[in-house]
């Protein structure tokens, strides 16, 4: 599953994009599976979790092992949706543009 998220924090602003071994992260932590995200969703506190396990698997430096303590600083924190790259073509030669 492709997940990215922003991450407002510190002052800072920072792109976050979620690899397998923070997922199986989110999975112990949560005792959920990714099949589950379909029924019931991922909550903010498990976005949070599943965010600082990112950054410390890519090695920062945290000093906080508790994910609360962690995201009592965060100011946002929003999952990335698919967003268009560019305007849909018109003007085909099809059905709607007439005679």
């Amino acid at each position: 599953m492709k997940l990215e998220v922003d991450l407002e924090k510190d002052g800072q602003t920072q792109r976050v994009r979620i690899s397998p071994m923070a997922w199986i992260g989110w999975e112990e932590y949560s005792g959920r599976k990714m099949s589950d995200m379909a029924q019931g969703g991922l909550g903010m506190g498990e976005l949070c979790q599943l965010t600082m396990e990112q950054l410390r698997l890519q090695g920062e430096d945290l000093k906080l092992t508790d994910w609360k303590t962690w995201a009592a600083d965060v100011v946002d924190l929003s999952p990335v949706g698919d967003e268009p790259t560019a305007d849909p073509p018109t003007g085909s030669g099809g059905a709607s543009d007439g005679p």
